[in-house]
């Protein structure tokens, strides 16, 4: 367009080549010419537009500082300056935050052996990993790229400061969509994707409700996956996390409910993952399960490897076990009885029913209060399967309303309390 970058029908701009030693105008420059791209995105994704290619243009020059770089003609694309690197830019309301190398150049830096899967017009992902948020979506990911040596995606932007993170991490996959991964990580319909997906295929990963609700909790107000609140600042808002407990029990619950009945009603395979069963000796057998699933080409002898999923920019899960909310002391017995008079159904589904025996027996381990799942596997639908289109636009399926206080304004909340995060709540990682 008129702005130099150059699109084909069918793109999606997601990347850009930038001279490291240029000179840039200013920060806003920078918004500016991610906003013009967004402003492309948006069009693609009013007209149902599925992107696939990633184009990239170059600058083989310093940039002037007279001009901003929304006003610059890009040379042709066989130009390639020999000291450029693509990267995504990340913008947050306040500016500029960083830069991000191109998938395939991140996992060529990570250097893991771990790959993408050759692109195709034709192939969407083979399946969908899909969880409430804290449920051990970024675990299974972890440990299935280093068994199939191929990486998962996500339909969570990298624009959005976790899914970043995950990103600069060494989830190289995060954010792709496309055939270049086999699977899609998905917390939709509890919140909106990036992009629609489609796939005919669904690994379900639950956990407690009640220790996923305690790691909700961190991940909100540290805005990172790994950081763990100081036990001033959990006094300090005791009443909001009570509140955020009795909403958001009902949050869980529809969401399982949603896909248990999605897959079913579309005839769609579906296999149910206990995070409890991925941190436990139960692990092999669980993963043999999940890739005999997929259909992976390694089947049950696929093996992650010691140490594979840190190896693959995963992460490891906080220490403390199954039930360690419940230890911690996070629920007072009214509220317990409040949330199981909830959603009690819900957690006899998973077999999750008498976890909250260890709010008055905290020395029994929390893996032996599990009880059997009462959902079967759904493997070989009678019909054929009607494709799973995720982030559709329809609103109706969303769990959330706009304005859920637990949902996306617990972002506006905790800038609010943080001075805009340049005053983060303490966290026992930063103090140790």
């Amino acid at each position: 367009g008129g702005g130099g970058i150059v699109t084909t029908p069918l793109s999606f701009i997601t990347g850009f080549i930038i001279n490291p030693d240029s000179s840039i105008a200013s920060q806003r420059d920078f918004i500016a010419l991610v906003l013009t791209c967004k402003s492309a995105v948006s069009l693609c994704s009013s007209r149902r537009l599925r992107p696939h290619v990633t184009i990239t243009s170059h600058l083989s020059t310093p940039l002037p500082q007279s001009r901003t770089l929304t006003r610059l003609a890009f040379p042709s694309k066989g130009s390639k300056s020999s000291n450029s690197i693509p990267a995504i830019f990340h913008i947050e309301a306040d500016g500029f935050l960083g830069t991000l190398p191109s998938p395939e150049l991140r996992s060529q830096r990570m250097n893991c052996g771990v790959t993408f899967l050759p692109p195709s017009k034709s192939s969407p992902p083979k399946y969908f990993l899909t969880s409430y948020p804290r449920s051990g979506n970024t675990l299974i990911r972890s440990l299935l790229q280093s068994s199939t040596q191929n990486w998962t995606g996500s339909d969570t932007a990298v624009s959005r400061t976790l899914g970043w993170k995950l990103a600069n991490s060494g989830m190289c996959g995060e954010g792709v969509v496309d055939s270049r991964v086999s699977g899609v990580k998905t917390h939709w319909p509890e919140r909106q994707g990036w992009c629609r997906v489609s796939s005919e295929k669904v690994v379900l990963v639950v956990r407690n409700f009640w220790d996923a609700s305690d790691s909700y909790f961190n991940m909100c107000l540290t805005n990172t996956h790994d950081e763990t609140l100081t036990e001033e600042v959990r006094g300090e808002y005791w009443e909001k996390w009570e509140r955020m407990v009795k909403s958001e029990c009902l949050i869980w619950q529809r969401f399982n409910d949603f896909w248990v009945d999605h897959c079913s009603l579309h005839n769609v395979p579906l296999l149910i993952v206990r995070f409890e069963d991925l941190v436990s000796e139960r692990r092999e057998a669980t993963m043999d399960e999940v890739l005999t699933f997929i259909g992976s080409k390694e089947g049950l002898k696929a093996r992650p490897k010691e140490g594979g999923e840190a190896g693959t920019g995963g992460y490891k899960p906080r220490s403390g076990g199954v039930g360690s909310s419940f230890k911690k002391g996070r629920f007072s017995s009214s509220l317990i009885s409040e949330v199981e008079g909830k959603i009690l159904p819900c957690l006899e589904r998973f077999g999750y029913e008498g976890l909250s025996e260890l709010s008055v027996n905290s020395e029994v381990d929390g893996q032996d209060l599990l009880r059997g799942l009462k959902i079967p596997t759904l493997t070989a639908p009678e019909r054929p399967p009607i494709p799973i289109v995720i982030n559709d636009g329809d609103r109706g399926k969303i769990l959330r309303a706009d304005d859920d206080e637990f949902g996306r304004q617990m972002t506006n909340w905790r800038r609010s309390h943080t001075d805009n995060d340049t005053r983060p709540f303490p966290t026992i990682t930063k103090n140790k």
